[in-house]
């Protein structure tokens, strides 16, 4: 169980680092791309260490759990243990459960009703003639909190 709590903090770690690198961007580059390759670089370092780290945590987590059912499963039928609160782990996971569906579902709901400002920053910064976006939609989406007023 703690070797799965090492690999999800690795995974966090990860992810907190590429949403740094993101919300950074480009900044301070002065016209030299090579700044902007070092923060591209990052990001596909990152993100693989991201998903093995959780993806680690995850079948850790769920062997080392399965492990120690069976220990308390021996222990209450041969050694005099206590019988396990079925009925509360079983709800307990459930709420678990629903509430990360819930937060799952809440974020694509967001990310449609633009929660998180894309549609807001498109209006805000529209595409130009070559069919880019300005460099100002790049900081208005990783702004804190985007601007939701429409465009003047």
């Amino acid at each position: 169980m703690a070797t799965a709590g090492l690999f999800d903090a690795l995974g966090l770690g990860a992810n907190i680092g590429r949403i740094v690198t993101v919300r950074t961007g480009c900044q301070d580059t002065a016209g030299d791309p090579q700044g902007c390759l070092s923060n591209a670089v990052s990001l596909v370092a990152l993100s693989p260490v991201a998903l093995i780290g959780n993806l680690t945590a995850f079948a850790l987590a769920g062997g080392a759990g399965s492990m120690h059912r069976r220990y308390l499963a021996h222990r209450a039928a041969f050694a005099g243990g206590r019988e396990p609160r079925v009925g509360l782990q079983i709800g307990l996971g459930a709420g678990l459960m629903a509430a990360g569906i819930v937060g799952y579902l809440g974020t694509r709901v967001g990310s449609f009703v633009d929660g998180f400002g894309a549609v807001s920053c498109v209006e805000k910064h529209p595409v130009d003639e070559g069919g880019g976006l300005p460099p100002e939609y790049g900081d208005c989406l990783r702004g804190s909190g985007a601007d939701t007023s429409p465009a003047s």
